[in-house]
């Protein structure tokens, strides 16, 4: 009996378990020129700038975003 409810307790446990995954596109802009590239990336675009520094003239929009 304590077997089996062991068992059924990891199997509802590993069930309940999955892994998210989260894209977005982002667009950086350079003021200046206009010029804008598109960047697919796992950070938004708060997080984007702390990990590769924009340069002064460039700013960042979200574009979208989508889970797989």
């Amino acid at each position: 009996m304590r077997r089996a409810a062991v068992t059924l307790f990891i199997l509802f446990i590993s069930s309940a378990s999955f892994a998210e995954y989260r894209a977005y596109e982002l667009a950086i802009t350079n003021d200046e020129t206009g010029e804008t590239r598109t960047v697919i990336s796992t950070l938004d675009d708060i997080q984007y700038p702390g990990y590769f520094p924009l340069r002064q003239n460039e700013s960042i929009t979200l574009v979208d975003t989508w889970m797989c």
